[in-house]
């Protein structure tokens, strides 16, 4: 049940993100303006990059919360679902850091545009090095982190294939790697919980273990 309602949040989250994605070009930030080399920063208006974030990291946080109670219910009858259940603890981790890390970064970047003003080149002292680079640390650890957890998720909807005899889950955690047919993935996931679901409900329609689906 938990990993079909992961799966359903990661279909609604990636319209939201195509949606958003489409709306960026619409606003542009005022402040544009040109580094030392004579590039020019032009960004979005802020309320786009948290509509963005914002949006985007609270359904990733709440997948990976789904996963976790997922394995870790399967832990309860099945010990391979141990590893998973931790590394997707892991994995909820490592999002707080990524989207942390993003928001110095960000933050910085106005700060610094807004310093310089529109059309004046950016300079060292308008760049708040300690919150960009501070941004920066924490996006990329946080980002590792969540390599790591992301990987634990996928052994772990493997597992469920072998598990329940379910070999849309194997496919569907193959394609999750994959760009632009990861959605392809989870779709055959979602439909290998409901199946795997069904399998394991009794006549009555009780579930006899738990974490099913």
């Amino acid at each position: 049940m938990w990993v079909e309602w992961a799966m359903i949040l990661s279909l609604v989250s990636t319209a939201v993100s195509v949606a958003v994605d489409l709306t960026v070009g619409l606003t542009r930030f005022v402040g544009a303006t040109t580094t030392p080399t004579g590039t020019t920063v032009t960004l979005p208006s802020p309320w786009i990059f948290v509509l963005l974030f914002g949006v985007a990291g609270v359904f990733v946080f709440i997948e990976l919360v789904l996963f976790r109670f997922a394995f870790h219910d399967q832990a309860g009858v099945d010990r391979r679902f141990s590893t998973p259940a931790t590394l997707a603890l892991l994995a909820l981790i490592g999002i707080l850091l990524v989207l942390v890390g993003a928001g110095l970064v960000i933050g910085g970047l106005y700060q610094a545009v807004h310093c310089a003003g529109a059309g004046n080149p950016l300079t060292r002292a308008c760049l708040p090095v300690g919150l960009f680079f501070g941004g920066v640390a924490l996006l990329l650890i946080g980002a590792l982190v969540a390599l790591v957890g992301f990987i634990g998720i996928l052994i772990g909807i493997w597992r469920l294939g072998t598990r329940y005899d379910e070999v849309l889950f194997k496919v569907g955690a193959i394609l999750l790697i994959i760009p632009f047919v990861n959605l392809v993935g989870a779709i055959l996931i979602l439909i290998g919980a409901h199946s795997s679901r069904r399998k394991i409900e009794s006549p009555t329609g009780v579930p006899i273990s738990p974490g099913a689906g």
